[in-house]
């Protein structure tokens, strides 16, 4: 393989990252996404049981994290561009609305007690899915250095 053979490849394989990079993780964000929707509404590892001043408010009882919906509705990919290009693309899985970092995170008293627990659904779904994530981009990217650069 020739300089100008090997630079061809390289031109060539960022191309080929740019489209099959992101559609893959374009998908497997999708995944993670509504793996963290199934959460809501079924207790998962380490969260904490629900008040039983809580569970008596709730329309659907002892149901962690659901109770209209809204909060699974809302869960969502967003792709975001890196600037200055904007070649490179990130995909963030997240809610619109504030109460979903309470949420994930927990919330305190002025006093440092405990008002919510944490009951985290978005880096649950994450940490479930990362060796899935691994294991796919590794594959995409040694697919598309095998296109670029003719190895069958």
């Amino acid at each position: 393989m020739t300089v100008d053979e090997f630079a061809y490849g390289l031109r060539t394989l960022e191309k080929i990252i740019e489209k099959g990079g992101a559609l893959q993780t374009e998908i497997l964000a999708e995944r993670v996404a509504e793996t963290a929707k199934s959460y809501l509404g079924t207790y998962q590892p380490g969260w904490p049981p629900l008040a039983a001043s809580t569970i008596a408010s709730k329309t659907t009882g002892n149901s962690p994290l659901l109770e209209t919906g809204l909060l699974r509705d809302t869960i969502s990919v967003r792709k975001q561009p890196f600037p200055p290009d904007e070649v490179l693309v990130a995909y963030g899985i997240g809610s619109r609305l504030p109460r979903a970092l309470w949420m994930e995170g927990g919330t305190k008293w002025k006093d440092g007690s405990i008002h919510v627990p944490p009951r985290p659904f978005l880096l649950l779904a994450l940490s479930e899915h990362e060796m899935d994530i691994t294991e796919s981009l590794d594959r995409t990217i040694g697919e598309c250095i095998d296109i670029a650069f003719g190895i069958p």
